[in-house]
């Protein structure tokens, strides 16, 4: 573990639904390992809104998928961290 996955590469397929009350962002990804390219369980990915500060997070399943409703329209950064 360690090092290795410091750097996970961080595959996105961005799906923002179109800002109306009823309907909310959603990011959706795969987190890979940097060296190997094998997906990577486990990993904590933050979606955090540039004006706030607020943060929402959740962790990648077994195959190194995630997915993350973004509260309102807005730009937003992501972090991941391997525990």
């Amino acid at each position: 573990m360690g090092m290795r996955y410091a750097a996970c590469l961080l595959s996105l397929s961005l799906l923002l639904a179109l800002p109306a009350a009823s309907r909310a962002q959603v990011v959706r990804g795969i987190v890979r390992d940097s060296a190997s390219g094998e997906p990577a369980a486990g990993v904590l990915v933050a979606l955090v809104a540039r004006a706030s500060g607020d943060r929402r997070t959740v962790l990648t399943d077994q195959e190194g998928r995630f997915s993350i409703a973004a509260p309102a329209a807005g730009t937003y950064t992501l972090e991941t961290k391997r525990i």
